[in-house]
């Protein structure tokens, strides 16, 4: 008879790449931090999704070079805790705007 291995837990983590499971991800309430977010995203002028996948491509099409990176843009470090990253993805959009882009906030 084969005996039945028995593997530890997988540890939780942050995830940043889609929906999050309670049992398998690190949950982060954003209200206490970002109160007016469910305001924000119900009126559809949120402009970032699960990544920052989509701002790097905007940024490249922007500079016309795809081998350009918009992480030189921010201000705040990537710790890959969501609130930095998302402090540091708004800051890169704002000097793009500097930039000369017009972003429809509305």
């Amino acid at each position: 008879m084969v005996e039945k291995r028995v593997y530890p837990p997988i540890p939780k983590y942050f995830n940043t790449t889609g929906p999050c499971e309670e049992h398998q991800h690190y949950m982060v309430p954003p209200l206490p931090r970002v109160p007016e977010a469910p305001g924000i995203v119900a009126t559809g002028a949120c402009p970032f999704g699960w990544s920052s996948a989509n701002l790097g491509s905007f940024y490249k099409g922007l500079v016309k070079d795809p081998r350009q990176t918009f992480r030189k843009l921010r201000q705040t470090p990537h710790t890959h805790h969501p609130v930095d990253d998302a402090r540091g993805n708004a800051e890169a959009m704002l000097a793009m705007a500097d930039l000369g882009i017009a972003f429809r906030w509305d």
